[in-house]
């Protein structure tokens, strides 16, 4: 995987959240699936404040 992994989550009708891993942090998991599944965990855990 080259780049930085990125999950963008619409919050709302005008909010976003940009959620990204490091390169480095990234290659902690085994591929590219281990780290899409882990950014939508985290995303799964997001609210919103507004």
């Amino acid at each position: 995987m080259k780049g930085t992994p990125t999950l963008f989550l619409q919050m709302g009708d005008r909010q976003w959240a940009e959620i990204m891993f490091s390169p480095v942090y990234a290659e902690e998991f085994p591929g590219a699936e281990a780290v899409s599944a882990e950014l939508k965990k985290i995303g799964e855990g997001l609210t919103s404040t507004m």
